[in-house]
């Protein structure tokens, strides 16, 4: 068989390859990352750690609240839950906030409330390292912190529990109680 001796030898390089993979030594771990979840609100892209958000979820039905305050577009229902539905481009006093939007950041933890935004572009993981750093280093002005970059684009990191925290502060003694 003309083939055979080629194919011999190819099997004996490709065994040679194999064996020799067992003895590098192990690639090294890449560092821990955090996933991040990129959206856009009032023209404006921002990142949002994963672990501050207990859902996100497509805005279908927003019932308007009569006297509410700035912000609140209303009240909407998120698995058999009723939410109150901010504008988050509002609450960041952005351009654009007169957009509906099209999809609800649920926060996490006791207070739930859903922050809307136009658009959710997507998640990107990003080394802890760098995320931590821009949260400590950066403004909490609006819950808006130093911004962070990734191969799609430049974008300031959200800090959700200030947004909430800042919600709650214009809450009348009565609807904190409940």
């Amino acid at each position: 068989m003309p083939g055979g001796a080629d194919f011999a030898g190819k099997v004996a390089a490709m065994r040679r390859e194999f064996d020799a993979a067992f003895a590098l030594p192990p690639a090294p771990e890449p560092p821990p990352a955090e996933s991040l979840l990129r959206v856009t609100t009032g023209g404006t892209g921002y990142f949002v750690r994963l672990r501050e958000l207990s859902f996100v979820f497509p805005c279908k039905v927003v019932v308007p609240v009569p006297g509410a305050r700035r912000g609140l577009l209303g009240l909407t229902a998120v698995r058999g839950q009723l939410l109150p539905l901010y504008a988050l481009a509002t609450l960041l006093d952005l351009p654009g906030s007169a957009t509906p939007p099209r999809w609800i950041l649920v926060a996490a933890g006791v207070t739930a409330a859903g922050l809307g935004v136009e658009r959710v572009d997507g998640v990107t993981r990003m080394p802890e390292a760098a995320v931590r750093e821009a949260a400590s280093s950066g403004s909490r002005e609006g819950g808006k912190r130093a911004a962070l970059q990734d191969s799609a684009s430049s974008r300031a990191l959200l800090d959700v529990e200030s947004v909430i925290a800042g919600i709650r502060k214009f809450q009348s003694p009565s609807e904190q109680e409940r």
